[in-house]
């Protein structure tokens, strides 16, 4: 066996995992991203126990940066981060709950990186009473602010609590080039790290973690206020998005499913989406949803891979013992290893949605269409059978509104040995012929459909590409047939 010294010994590197590209959601139009800074604090922690001067009350213990060069550090590797992004708009999760100064310094940083006035914050002051907040900034050559923001909290619902979850700001933006809206919910709910048991909220044991109940009743409370158009915006686009410490298969993610919202995560990543990583296991926590027109808008989503994967000494903590530290916060001799660039710039991975919001929908022309309502109640059947005459060679992910109404969503996979996809839904069949561009459906329409005239909307989108047709029929009883 050859030693070090010997020259025939070789050292071979094999990169099996290797790092993540630039920033990015194909075909975007507008750019919108959730990013968790990391406790990104200008008021440096100096002090190890809960005792100031952080929070609206002044009272509460500083996170983030324990000196001035780790501030430095830390700020260099967001701005890298959000400049490399270049998202339009930007909801920043876990920054100093203050009067606005630490997400100004943020911007300032920003466009002193980019170019002047490249960005802009919403100025919100304190939200809530914790140390922590959510925040928002936006590019104004793209964006700009309609009417004012909106604060979900427990003095609008009480199922919202907000001792427990960060409160939701609520944004309502509109595209300079052509005018057209959508709303921007960012979130932080709380996390499972400690127990909800003195609100009666203890953990279930089953595989949800500490506060799943908590985080379910905040994700009601949200639906529920977003439908009544806080911000008065009048559009109907609403995107939730930010860290809802809640994995897609938890109840809080599939409340809001059950209210209309579309997971982007699952639609356009699929099965191997991770935000982050904890205790070796890989998952997402960081969301975005989106309701109604919007979802049909979506041009792409992706997590870009510069933090969850990468080891804590990339991150901003230094080996410098300062007053207050904790011992877990300083680096290893290993320190030379950390840089400005994006890595672990947060513990998160941020997310990237594209939307083209100037989407004009398609003709649909509607071959066939029965719809059977259920008596006495919203509801019940349909079979329909659409052509957009356009050619595919994949299979496609398809959804399907009737009414306004969000029906069936899903990405279809090929039948053996022919042009067709399909998919056997919880609500029914779907198909779709790639070689004519047909699709088909048998589906159960859900209980908030309901037909209130013999003119039906039907809106089915493919790959993202939306076509929509008025189709008049006649109305027998509770069955309803195209013309």
């Amino acid at each position: 066996m050859a030693g070090p010294a010997d020259p025939g010994s070789r050292l071979h590197v094999h990169v099996d995992q290797p790092r993540s590209g630039g920033a990015g959601a194909g075909g975007r139009h507008v750019a919108r991203r959730p990013y968790n800074v990391l406790n990104f604090f200008t008021t440096i922690d100096t002090t190890s126990g809960n005792s100031g001067p952080c929070g609206p009350s002044g009272t509460l213990d500083c996170r983030g940066a324990d000196s001035a060069a780790e501030l430095a550090q830390q700020q260099a590797k967001i701005v890298a981060a959000l400049a490399a992004m270049d998202a339009h708009v930007v909801g920043l999760i876990e920054i100093q709950n203050d009067d606005g100064a630490s997400t100004q310094a943020l911007v300032d940083a920003l466009n002193a990186t980019t170019s002047p006035g490249r960005y802009a914050a919403i100025d919100t002051g304190t939200i809530g009473g914790d140390a922590i907040k959510v925040a928002l900034i936006y590019q104004p050559a793209i964006v700009q602010l309609v009417g004012p923001f909106a604060i979900l909290d427990s003095s609008v619902d009480p199922r919202f609590i907000d001792t427990l979850n960060r409160p939701v700001l609520i944004q309502t933006f509109e595209q300079v080039a052509d005018g057209e809206r959508f709303t921007v919910a960012v979130n932080h709910l709380k996390s499972k790290g400690s127990s909800c048991a003195s609100v009666g909220d203890p953990d279930l044991g089953d595989g949800q973690g500490n506060c799943s109940v908590t985080r379910t009743n905040a994700a009601a409370a949200l639906a529920d206020y977003l439908a009544a158009d806080p911000t008065g915006s009048g559009d109907p686009d609403f995107l939730i998005v930010g860290d809802l410490n809640s994995y897609r298969r938890e109840v809080p993610i599939t409340t809001l499913v059950g209210h209309g919202y579309v997971d982007l995560i699952e639609q356009f990543v699929g099965d191997d989406a991770y935000s982050f990583l904890f205790d070796g296991q890989l998952g997402y926590l960081d969301h975005a949803l989106a309701i109604g027109a919007l979802a049909g808008q979506v041009t792409g989503v992706a997590e870009w891979a510069i933090n969850a994967d990468e080891v804590p000494l990339f991150d901003y903590n230094d080996t410098i013992a300062d007053p207050g530290e904790s011992s877990f916060e300083r680096e290893s001799a290993a320190r030379p290893l950390a840089s400005t660039d994006p890595r672990r710039s947060s513990d998160h991975n941020p997310l990237l949605v594209g939307l083209d919001l100037d989407a004009t929908p398609n003709t649909l022309a509607v071959d066939d269409a029965v719809i059977v309502t259920r008596r006495g109640g919203g509801g019940g059947l349909a079979m329909a059978a659409h052509v957009i005459g356009e050619s595919f060679t994949t299979c496609p992910t398809v959804a399907l509104a009737v009414e306004g109404v969000d029906v069936v969503r899903a990405t279809l996979n090929r039948v053996r040995r022919s042009s067709v996809c399909a998919r056997l839904t919880n609500v029914g069949l779907v198909t779709f012929d790639l070689a004519v561009g047909a699709f088909g459906a048998a589906v159960r329409l859900p209980n908030t459909f309901v037909l209130a005239d013999t003119t039906v909307t039907f809106e089915l989108t493919v790959d993202g590409d939306r076509f929509t047709a008025d189709v008049t029929g006649t109305r027998r009883g509770a069955i309803w047939i195209a013309d």
